[in-house]
């Protein structure tokens, strides 16, 4: 059988001298092929699991700086609630007292100074009501004391809404809200600000 095979690999020309570098090249090859599949399929299976760490990094990041914004938030909001308790950091005593930059920014925010302009007319009357103030001074605290009465009306309500959602007391925003508005009064009874003495 080994002859006949022999002979016929003789007929085609394939003698030893070919066959063996054939057959070492061929396999040769063939173990080339194979290690390097190996290789490259363990390559493939390390870079999806480096895409997999890399995708569970990411997301562990995102929670991450989720969780820090909302540390963030909360720490701002009780920042706002201390300022707004102790009435603190929107106004400013120079007498007499006006508003800091802080102040304005929340009078504007919170739309109050949009609708007390709204209800300009409204709020000077219940202000000018019996008992009339007789001077600069009377005129501020009476300013502040219809603005205080006032929370509860219903053009308040946006105002407690914001107050609500910055964590600020309302009364530091309807002390704002008085501070503003006095200017108004005292220019309509024809007073100076300078008046306003004995804070």
């Amino acid at each position: 059988m080994i002859e006949y095979i022999i002979d016929i690999l003789k007929y085609y020309g394939l003698t030893a001298d070919k066959i063996g570098p054939a057959v070492f090249i061929g396999f040769g090859g063939w173990f080339l092929y194979k290690n390097l599949r190996t290789q490259i399929g363990g390559l493939e299976i390390d870079i999806r699991n480096l895409e997999k760490d890399l995708k569970e990094d990411i997301k562990d990041l995102d929670e991450d700086t989720e969780k820090l914004d909302g540390k963030i938030s909360f720490i701002d909001n009780r920042v706002s609630y201390i300022e707004g308790s102790l009435k603190v950091g929107y106004t400013k005593s120079a007498s007499p007292t006006i508003l800091t930059e802080k102040g304005t920014d929340v009078l504007i925010e919170s739309k109050a100074k949009e609708i007390v302009e709204a209800h300009k007319q409204e709020i000077l009357d219940k202000i000018l009501a019996d008992p009339k103030p007789t001077n600069a001074y009377d005129a501020q605290e009476k300013t502040r004391k219809v603005i205080e009465e006032m929370r509860n009306d219903s053009i308040f309500l946006p105002i407690k809404d914001y107050a609500f959602k910055k964590g600020i007391d309302i009364y530091a925003i309807l002390g704002i809200i008085s501070v503003y508005f006095r200017d108004f009064v005292l220019e309509k009874l024809g007073f100076k600000i300078e008046d306003c003495d004995g804070e």
